[in-house]
């Protein structure tokens, strides 16, 4: 994130043509800048803990507290297929960019990886935490003071991740029924507690012959086009 954007700044300074107008560098990165000052509290409170373990042998209640904060990652997961398509646009669309890109990716910092593998790093994050709370709780002993924190770490990083999945399911819904929505006309088919069902081909025999007819299987009816 900060290595990437101070490195593209500095070339669309030194570039004249910019390399990349300013509102398509920013949505590049979504919420990204955010998700990084949350990791690094994360990561202070966590040494912090580790270096006074003698004192305090609990760790858990860190992710307890800023357990509202992990919604953050709501947004990115939810934005995360448009960013990624946005980022491969842009390395197509203005070709110095997507030059710097590849400059970029070859350098020791990136370990011979594409960028859009650091990308999908915050979409896995969620699922680490709940894998690892989740073996920790079944090494500690119910009477551990750790065990209670633990206990709600894990519910609240569970909720905050099965949040993130609904959120880009129900994403993923309205997208198809924006298109479907084109292929009907003017019938109104998207409305409030209306869902899809089911979309697809079908075969239709009659005297005539076999016709196709596209359906649309939504919760209170049954189209065919």
């Amino acid at each position: 994130n900060t290595e990437f954007r101070e490195y593209v700044q500095k070339a669309r300074q030194e570039s004249k043509s910019g390399l990349i107008p300013d509102q398509d560098f920013v949505k590049l990165f979504s919420n990204l800048p955010e998700l990084q000052m949350l990791n690094e509290d994360l990561l202070r409170d966590f040494e912090a803990r580790i270096e006074n373990w003698s004192n305090t042998k609990k760790i858990s209640d860190v992710i307890v507290r800023k357990g509202p904060y992990l919604k953050l990652y709501t947004v990115y997961i939810r934005d995360f297929s448009a960013m990624n398509f946005h980022f491969e646009e842009c390395c197509s669309r203005y070709h110095k960019f997507g030059k710097l890109v590849k400059e970029f990716e070859k350098l020791p910092r990136c370990q011979h990886l594409k960028l859009q593998h650091y990308m999908l790093k915050p979409v896995q994050r969620l699922p680490q935490y709940r894998l690892l709370l989740e073996d920790y709780l079944k090494h500690l002993d119910p009477e551990s003071e750790d065990f209670d924190d633990t206990t709600q770490a894990l519910n609240i990083v569970s909720e905050a991740a099965e949040h993130a999945n609904n959120t880009v399911k129900q994403g993923d819904k309205f997208q198809r029924m924006l298109r479907l929505q084109s292929r009907v006309g003017d019938w109104e088919l998207i409305k409030p507690g209306r869902e899809l069902v089911k979309e697809g081909e079908l075969h239709k025999i009659s005297r005539k012959g076999v016709g196709s007819r596209y359906f649309i299987l939504l919760s209170d009816c049954l189209l065919y086009t």
